[in-house]
């Protein structure tokens, strides 16, 4: 005996709705475990299992729920509900997962990529060389300078320059005239910049006379230095610093102060990067 509801109705045997849904006869068979689609008829001779039309709607429904990464305990809410308004919380649950998990597959990209930038800075800078006669002792003259100290980005990859747009339009409202090239303390250790985004940077602009009453005015050098002159893109200068750095150790000076530099050649000067040119410092003094 066959049972079902209405004889006259089509149905459609395992291997017709793995055919027209798209999903497969195991996974059919397991929804129907689940409770999920259970076939609509049964014959009780054969044991043979059919699906009514209706339930075409619903496998379709399930192999799109399933492709959106729905669980199948989630289909079966959805399922039994036939609430659309339980079929937008859920949806609106899964986006929310689903941009979560973007928003940190982009952050582990942006990690991926800036370890490539570090690592092959690292490789790069080995392959240079930096001749002993590059570098000089020379007293940093006491200079009046226009000043700002702060945290901000100090990535030798993005460059600094709106730290220096504050001062040129102080430069500019005060009318002092700009003498020498413009600097900044890096007052962090040296390699920092090369390898981090944000520190704390001091930058000066060289100005004809002192202001006492200005307090973005301060007095800056008078010491003895050990410095480099370095030509091209700043992400180019670590080899110089490490080569500095030996020599000063080597020749029995003491570092006594955070890194200077001075761009000598600088994006007013010229658009092209490999054109700039940076002298390095570092106050010293001669070991005891």
């Amino acid at each position: 005996m066959t049972k079902y509801a209405n004889r006259n109705q089509k149905r459609y045997s395992v291997g017709d709705m793995s055919r027209i849904s798209g999903l497969s006869i195991p996974s059919i068979r397991f929804y129907d475990e689940k409770k999920i689609l259970v076939p609509a008829y049964r014959d009780e001779q054969s044991h043979y299992r059919y699906y009514s039309e209706e339930q075409i709607l619903t496998a379709l429904s399930i192999r799109e729920l399933r492709l959106r990464g729905i669980s199948v305990k989630e289909m079966a809410d959805i399922l039994e509900a036939e609430s659309l308004h339980t079929l937008n919380d859920i949806l609106t649950q899964k986006r929310k997962v689903i941009e979560k998990k973007i928003l940190e597959l982009e952050k582990s990209k942006q990690l991926v990529e800036t370890s490539r930038q570090i690592l092959s800075r690292v490789l790069m800078n080995r392959g240079q060389t930096v001749a002993d006669d590059q570098i000089f002792l020379a007293e940093l003259p006491v200079y009046n300078c226009l000043y700002s100290d702060s945290v901000s980005r100090i990535s030798v990859d993005e460059i600094f320059w709106d730290r220096f747009a504050e001062l040129y339009q102080l430069l500019d409202e005060y009318g002092y005239k700009r003498t020498h090239p413009i600097m900044a303390v890096f007052h962090e250790h040296y390699t920092h910049q090369f390898f981090f985004d944000n520190g704390q940077l001091e930058v000066f602009i060289p100005v004809e006379e002192y202001d006492a009453s200005n307090p973005n005015m301060k007095q800056f050098g008078g010491f003895l230095t050990a410095g480099i002159v370095t030509t091209g893109h700043y992400n180019q200068m670590l080899p110089y610093y490490t080569k500095l750095v030996r020599w000063i150790e080597e020749n029995q000076y003491e570092i006594i102060g955070d890194p200077i530099e001075i761009y000598v050649v600088e994006f007013t000067h010229t658009p092209n990067s490999n054109e700039y040119v940076t002298e390095i410092r570092f106050p010293v003094k001669k070991s005891n």
